[in-house]
C-alpha cells in the first residue's frame, strides 16, 4: 500500500490499519476480539530486526567518533528531553489516582461533643431535683466515639477500570512522546554537526581557491611587467580575487553560528569550539526499506497518537456507563461513650450497602458522553493525519536522497570538466594562445563547480538524516 492509496482512506478507516475495529457509523467499537482496541495498541510496538531495518544508532554508520560522542552529550542533559521525561512521571501519578476508586478506603474517626443537658429532653433538668428520681444533672453532657470506617465502591459497570486503563495508556503515549523527542534531538544534533563539517569544508575549499587565485594574480602581474598582458587583465584578476575573499568571512561566521547551536544542544559553553571532522563523510549504506505502512510503525509519534485514540475510546465507554447504578459497601466498628453524671461506654459495629440509581444529573452525564465521543473522533483524525504525514516524510526523504545522488554525480562530472577546462585555459594563456577572459571564465566555472559538489554532498547527507528521522530510527 503506497501513500496515494492510503491518502484516499477516511480517518477512522486509516486507523483500522492499526487493528482498531469500527462500527457501521464509523466509530471505533469495543467488541472483543484479536483486533479490538484492547489488543491493537497493546501490540502496537516498534518493529525490530529486519522489519525495522536494524537502524538503531544510525549515525554510527558515518564512522565518526566525534559525532558519536556529541550525540551522547546531546541527549544526556537536554532540557526538552527532561520535560518529556517529567510528563511520564505525571502520567504515572495519574495512574495511581485512577486506581484509588478501585481500592477500599479506611479511616479512624474520633469525635468529642458537648451539649446542654436540657437538649436531651425526657424530663431531665440540669441542677434540679425533679425528674428521674430527683437526680441532679450537670448543665452539659459529653459524648465521644472512635470508629474504624471502611468503604468500597463496587465497580459493577467497569467504569473505574476503564478510567484506570486509559491512564495507563496515557503513560505509554507519554513514553512515545519522550522517544520522539529524543529522535528529534538526535536528528537535530546530527544535522547541525554535518552542517558544521560542511561549513569547515567550504572554508577549506574557499581558502584553496583563494590561494589559486592569488597565484594566478602573481602570474598575471609578472606577465604585465613584461608587457605580455594589459592592465585590464590584472584588474580583472584582482576583482576575481576580491570576490573569492568575500566568501571567507561568510564561511567563518557560519562555522561559529553552528558551533553555538551545537553548544546549546550539548549543554556546553557557547564559546567552546566543537570538535569535528574537516571533510564530509561518504554516504553510508542506506537503511533497509520494506513496506511503508510497516516502517511508520517504528515512529513513536504514530504510536503515541494510536495510544491516544485507544485512551479516548476507554474514556468514552466510561462516560457512557455514568448512566448505570453505583454500589458502595460500608463497614463501621468502634467505641462510643456518654457522660452525664457517670461515664458509660460501649462498642458498636455496622455493615451496610447503598445503591444509587441516577435519574437526573442536570445533563452532566450526557455532556460527558458527547465530549468523550468528540475527543475520540479528534484522536482518530489526529492518528490519520500523523500517519499520512509519516508516510509522506518517508517517501519524500527516499525520493530526495535518490534524486540528490543523481545530482551529486552530475555536479561531480561538471567539476571534473570545469577543472580540466581551467587547466587547459591556463596552459593556453601562458603559451599566449588564449586571452585572459577565457581564463577568468574557466576559473569562475571551476570554483562554482567545486562549491556545487560540496553543497550537493551536504544535501545528500541531509537527505539521509531526514530519511532516518522519518523512519523513527534512534
Amino acid at each position: 500500500m503506497n501513500l496515494l492509496a492510503l491518502s484516499s482512506l477516511p480517518p477512522l478507516a486509516l486507523a483500522a490499519l492499526f487493528g482498531i475495529n469500527q462500527d457501521p457509523t464509523g466509530n471505533a467499537t469495543g467488541a472483543p476480539g484479536p483486533t479490538s482496541l484492547a489488543a491493537s495498541v497493546d501490540n502496537f510496538e516498534p518493529l525490530t530486526g529486519s522489519a525495522a531495518g536494524d537502524n538503531r544508532a544510525w549515525w554510527t554508520t558515518f564512522g565518526d567518533p566525534k559525532l558519536d560522542a556529541l550525540l551522547e552529550l546531546a541527549v544526556a542533559d537536554n532540557l526538552d528531553l527532561a520535560v518529556a521525561t517529567s510528563r511520564i512521571k505525571e502520567a504515572e501519578a495519574l495512574i495511581l489516582q485512577a486506581r484509588a476508586p478501585l481500592l477500599p478506603t479506611a479511616s479512624i474517626d474520633s469525635t468529642l461533643n458537648m451539649a446542654p443537658t436540657d437538649s436531651l429532653g425526657f424530663g431531665l433538668t440540669a441542677g434540679g431535683g425533679a425528674g428521674q428520681g430527683g437526680n441532679n444533672f450537670p448543665n452539659v453532657y459529653y459524648t465521644a466515639s472512635t470508629a474504624l470506617n471502611v468503604g468500597l465502591e463496587v465497580d459493577i459497570t467497569g467504569r473505574n477500570i476503564l478510567n484506570h486503563r486509559a491512564r495507563k495508556i496515557d503513560r505509554r503515549a507519554s513514553r512515545d512522546d519522550r522517544d520522539m523527542q529524543r529522535i528529534v534531538i538526535q536528528s537535530r544534533a546530527v544535522q547541525a554537526y554535518i552542517d558544521l563539517v560542511a561549513a569547515k569544508a567550504r572554508l577549506e575549499v574557499v581558502e584553496r581557491q583563494l590561494l589559486a587565485s592569488q597565484n594566478l594574480l602573481d602570474i598575471t602581474d609578472a606577465r604585465f611587467e613584461s608587457s605580455q598582458v594589459s592592465a585590464l587583465d590584472v584588474l580583472q584578476q584582482r576583482q576575481a580575487l576580491a570576490s573569492t575573499e568575500t566568501l571567507v568571512p561568510q564561511a567563518r561566521s557560519q562555522i561559529r553560528l553552528l558551533e553555538h547551536q551545537l553548544a546549546v544542544l550539548t549543554g556546553q559553553d557557547s564559546q567552546s569550539a566543537i570538535a569535528s571532522q574537516a571533510t564530509l563523510p561518504e554516504l553510508p549504506r542506506g537503511p533497509r526499506l520494506g513496506k511503508t505502512e510497516n516502517l511508520i510503525r517504528n515512529r513513536p509519534d504514530v504510536r503515541a497518537t494510536a495510544h491516544q485514540l485507544e485512551s479516548a475510546e476507554s474514556r468514552r465507554k466510561s462516560a457512557a456507563r455514568g448512566y448505570a447504578p453505583s454500589l458502595r459497601l460500608t463497614g463501621r466498628a468502634g467505641y462510643q461513650a456518654l457522660y452525664i453524671n457517670d461515664a458509660v461506654s460501649q462498642s458498636f459495629w455496622s455493615l451496610g450497602a447503598s445503591l444509587s440509581i441516577p435519574l437526573s444529573t442536570g445533563g452532566l452525564t450526557r455532556s460527558r458522553v458527547h465530549q468523550t465521543r468528540a475527543a475520540k473522533n479528534t484522536a482518530a483524525n489526529r492518528l490519520a493525519a500523523t500517519t499520512l504525514n509519516a508516510l509522506r516524510e518517508v517517501e519524500d526523504a527516499a525520493v530526495r536522497e535518490q534524486e540528490q545522488q543523481i545530482a551529486l554525480d552530475a555536479y561531480s562530472r561538471q567539476q571534473e570538466a570545469a577543472t580540466q577546462a581551467f587547466q587547459l585555459a591556463t596552459t593556453r594563456y601562458l603559451e599566449g594562445n588564449a586571452d585572459f577572459l577565457a581564463v577568468l571564465a574557466a576559473q569562475s566555472g571551476q570554483q562554482r563547480a567545486e562549491l556545487n559538489v560540496l553543497a550537493a554532498h551536504h544535501a545528500l547527507l541531509s537527505a539521509r538524516i531526514a530519511l532516518h528521522t522519518a523512519l523513527g530510527d534512534s
